[in-house]
């Protein structure tokens, strides 16, 4: 089933949302940009410099694309002979899923179909896609407030909400999803 590809606003990226890489694609971002339309911003990246990035929607999944930028690169792009990418080159373009992502690995398929991509198309799949397994709990609760991809993430999350509320106890629980 092909799912619909919207152009998202970066502020639609969560302040809480932290990336996490699920793939790379085998494509220049204007690749992309021409296909289905995605347009790319630059920004700075400190320690990586200038980098492109793009914040875009299949069905209820938010992916951040990015890729670095060189412009000497980006020139050469129109010189080279395999401009159209034919032997899969290409600079490589990150995707990632916000970490509270609950289905790293669905999110992924449902990228592909959106995309209608191969697995030609696909330079690297993160080996450990699957559901958040690292829960932040605020003590009086027993649903957690949310979920995240990796420990780092859900310890990075429970401190700003130390710093937002700090009268209230906060804890992780690792949780064993099975399906």
């Amino acid at each position: 089933m092909h799912h619909p590809i919207k152009q998202l606003d970066l502020s639609h990226w969560d302040d809480i949302a932290y990336r996490f890489q699920i793939c790379i694609l085998n494509y220049y971002h204007q690749d992309l940009t021409d296909k289905y339309g995605i347009n790319f911003f630059e920004y700075m990246e400190s320690g990586l410099g200038k980098q492109l990035g793009s914040v875009v929607s299949v069905n209820e999944h938010m992916f951040y694309l990015n890729c670095y930028f060189d412009e000497y690169v980006f020139n050469r792009i129109q010189d080279d002979p395999d401009s159209n990418n034919e032997n899969r080159e290409a600079i490589k373009i990150s995707v990632y899923v916000r970490s509270f992502e609950y289905n790293s690995k669905q999110a992924f398929h449902c990228f592909c179909q959106g995309l209608r991509l191969s697995e030609k198309d696909i330079y690297y799949v993160r080996p450990d896609l699957g559901v958040a397994r690292f829960a932040v709990y605020q003590q009086s609760n027993t649903a957690p407030i949310n979920r995240f991809q990796t420990e780092q993430d859900a310890q990075t999350a429970l401190n700003i909400y130390k710093k937002t509320q700090p009268n209230t106890s906060f804890f992780i629980k690792q949780e064993n999803v099975i399906f």
